[in-house]
């Protein structure tokens, strides 16, 4: 309307509390909070609000997150702080049904969870375990669990930290993810987008060649075969010979390779002398696992036919 306009949603008894709200994809709104001991969700889709009870346990519900998929169905994280649970709940079968996603914990789900849904209608959740040991007495961690493979798979994604946590999922249903570092007072993000190089072949032996000639190029495909921007800084040849090689074609230095992308790079092996020569071709990008690839070039300089050549 241009200016704010408010409703009452719900004033049955004492609700409202930790809300969460989502839009679907014809601009309905849905609403989760903890209301008289309920987990309750209301929508406005049939143009006036309409009220269920999701989960009833008898006390405040609290960290509740709420997200559509594509088809407009309803999904909900919450916790269960006295069974020390995490649950979720969601309207896709027509009837509301729970779950339990994770209960290895301590507190498992406070400090607010948060609930995504990916291009496959697949779930995941963001959420932070407070756990109780005999070392540190109590710790948390940041943790993630997602129902892709059809049950219900948890990881840790960092220790000792993980409050107040927010999930997003991108265009290649990769997870971000954003916290408190309760410790330093940082606020951090994480996510599972990362670039992977690779290289085919991962050597190369070019064999006999006469000294003071040239072989074939060989042709090294690099690609990235992980699921983030792979960013290749420099290609340079280094190890014990790199003055018997030399690359002759480089279409990969200063470029970004998109996920499942490549460009290729072509050597050739030219010795001066006779004898077997190694060296590296050596390719550095933003890859976390390999930050420099290392392609093995071999060669042997033999001598050519003519009587006075000499070494």
């Amino acid at each position: 309307s241009g200016t704010w306009v408010t409703q009452t949603v719900d004033s049955a008894g004492r609700v409202g509390r930790y809300t969460s709200i989502a839009i679907d994809s014809l601009d309905n709104v849905h609403i989760s909070y903890s209301g008289n001991g309920d987990l309750k969700y209301a929508t406005n889709a049939s143009g006036t609000w309409v009220i269920q009870t999701v989960d009833s346990l008898g006390y405040i519900i609290p960290d509740i997150s709420i997200a559509i998929d594509s088809l407009d169905n309803v999904h909900i994280s919450y916790r269960d702080q006295y069974k020390f649970e995490l649950k979720y709940a969601t309207n896709a079968s027509g009837t509301w049904v729970t779950q339990t996603v994770d209960s290895a914990g301590y507190v498992v789900g406070r400090y607010a969870s948060a609930i995504a849904i990916d291009s496959l209608d697949n779930v995941h959740i963001s959420y932070y375990d407070y756990d109780y040991n005999s070392i540190d007495k109590y710790d948390g961690n940041l943790k993630y669990a997602t129902n892709a493979s059809g049950t219900w798979v948890t990881q840790t994604v960092d220790s000792y930290e993980g409050m107040s946590t927010s999930i997003a999922i991108d265009s290649l249903d990769n997870v971000h993810i954003s916290y408190y570092d309760s410790t330093n007072g940082d606020l951090k993000y994480a996510t599972n987008a990362v670039p992977e190089i690779s290289a085919s072949p991962a050597s190369y032996d070019f064999g006999s060649v006469q000294k003071r000639k040239s072989s074939p190029p060989a042709t090294f495909t690099i690609s990235n075969t992980g699921n983030a921007d792979l960013v290749i800084g420099s290609v340079y040849l280094t190890g014990p010979n790199p003055y018997q090689f030399s690359i002759e074609n480089d279409n990969c230095s200063s470029r970004t390779i998109a996920s499942s992308g490549s460009c290729i790079i072509e050597a050739i092996f030219s010795p001066t002398k006779k004898g077997t020569f190694n060296t590296l071709i050596g390719i550095d990008s933003n890859d976390p696992d390999t930050p420099a690839l290392n392609i093995e070039l071999t060669g042997t300089g033999v001598m050519g036919h003519m009587r006075n050549e000499g070494d």
